[in-house]
């Protein structure tokens, strides 16, 4: 999707280019209100598909078309889910230690992406009620990963000579941990239709962000001196986060009312 506009440009200018002049009615400044609904044609980062946002608008029409300008809020979640353990990073030498009633751990996560959005819009009227448009989103993809996990290990330097549970350690870690993928420049172009003081329209939007992933790399830890039951602990020292920029394509229906 990086050649979003690029791709979508021609076929915009060739609509433009088309189209009979027509006058634009209802000169001057507006304000609407606008809930949309979109669906991610992939899903990513494993957040859904689904998008939802709304605003409200500042439009001036001129005879050339329509500029706007909204402020908005979107929402798009996430579903909760297992993280591998068993083949996350270890320091060189760790032993997974499986305990008797289950495994050597385990980690649970769940992402979403929000925020407040600016969208700059331009729209054109190329018949009666018929509107072309397209512009930029900026902002509202702060992305938050919750994690909580754990996992238990032999101490590297032992793991030879087991001899008891007072050389296990056991790490945790947890979040929420955020990113906000700075101005995060989202492209749109669509088609819409006017009646009365409403309109409905579908968008094609490039949904662009960036994701992070929370990495735990185990063995870091020691047993404590002298040495308890099993040992836990926040070992976290060499723990990093994966950064990812995604931009996403998503078909959006929206619905605008007109003040």
């Amino acid at each position: 999707m990086r050649n979003f506009i690029k791709k979508c440009s021609p076929a915009l200018l060739a609509v433009v280019l088309g189209m009979p002049l027509v006058a634009q009615d209802n000169t001057g400044l507006d304000v609407q209100f606008r809930a949309r609904f979109g669906y991610g044609l992939e899903a990513k980062d494993n957040l859904t598909n689904r998008v939802i946002g709304m605003g409200l608008e500042l439009g001036y029409t001129t005879s050339v078309g329509r500029f706007a300008a909204e402020l908005g809020y979107q929402y798009k979640p996430g579903n909760q889910y297992s993280y591998d353990i068993y083949s996350a990073p270890m320091e060189p030498g760790t032993v997974l230690y499986y305990w008797a009633t289950g495994g050597a751990g385990g980690d649970r996560r769940r992402t979403q992406l929000q925020g407040a959005t600016l969208r700059l819009t331009y729209e054109y009227e190329f018949s009666n009620n018929y509107l072309v448009r397209c512009g930029i989103q900026a902002l509202g993809t702060k992305f938050r990963q919750e994690v909580i996990g754990t996992i238990t290990y032999v101490d590297p330097d032992i793991v030879g000579s087991l001899t008891s549970a007072n050389q296990i350690v056991t790490d945790s870690y947890a979040g929420p941990f955020e990113k906000t993928g700075g101005a995060s420049i989202s492209p749109f172009i669509g088609v819409g239709y006017r009646f009365g003081s409403s309109t409905f329209e579908l968008n094609l939007l490039g949904l662009s962000y960036t994701a992070i992933d929370y990495v735990h790399v185990a063995g870091t830890g020691r047993p404590y001196n002298p040495p308890t039951s099993y040992n836990p602990g926040f070992n976290n020292s060499k723990d990093y986060f994966k950064e990812s920029n995604r931009m996403v394509p998503h078909l959006e229906i929206s619905y605008a009312f007109r003040f």
